[in-house]
């Protein structure tokens, strides 16, 4: 079985990527790009931040992914409030359920 959380993978890709595609191997070249093309800024933003919060977080998501997702720096409570990715058997919070750390 397919890594599916949203339950649309055959119509909109996996992980909802912004070319819909389920090649794995596009997906794996596309996410390591967006990285390394945004991670000196994204470094350099963390660096002018007074403080690194769950808001950076996001953020720090938002310009690493955004160009191969479209919900990158998105919280996943709004996002996905129903979905809990289990991995390496751990099982999280649900989004809906949890909320970020204050300050």
């Amino acid at each position: 079985m397919a890594f599916d959380p949203f339950g649309d993978r055959e119509t909109r890709g996996y992980l909802r990527n912004r070319l819909a595609t389920n090649d794995t191997a596009l997906i794996t070249r596309l996410e390591t790009h967006a990285f390394a093309a945004n991670v000196l800024p994204t470094l350099d933003a963390l660096a002018a931040s007074r403080s690194v919060g769950y808001d950076q977080v996001l953020d720090t998501h938002r310009r690493l992914f955004s160009s191969v997702y479209p919900w990158a720096g998105q919280d996943r409570a709004t996002l996905a409030p129903d979905i809990a990715i289990a991995k390496g058997g751990i099982r999280p919070v649900r989004p809906s359920r949890r909320r970020p750390p204050r300050g």
